[in-house]
């Protein structure tokens, strides 16, 4: 399973997925959105622009996907 959660993400507590990771023990991957919020919005200081956030994000998805498959 892959979460994926912006920084600055108000609408979802960073603790209770990471204790939910633990508890998958290993089955479960967090991918942190730098600086995103809950729709992986950024600020312009972060100095991306939109379209480099979500090919961050797909990206992220794409190496999951391959070490899912790779299993």
């Amino acid at each position: 399973m892959l979460f994926v959660q912006g920084t600055r993400d108000e609408m979802a507590d960073v603790s209770l997925i990471e204790s939910t990771i633990e508890a998958m023990r290993g089955i479960a991957t967090l991918q942190r959105v730098r600086d995103g919020d809950h729709s992986f919005r950024v600020r312009a200081a972060s100095g991306r622009s939109q379209p480099q956030v979500f090919d961050e994000v797909l990206d992220a998805i794409d190496d999951w996907l391959d070490r899912l498959l790779e299993r």
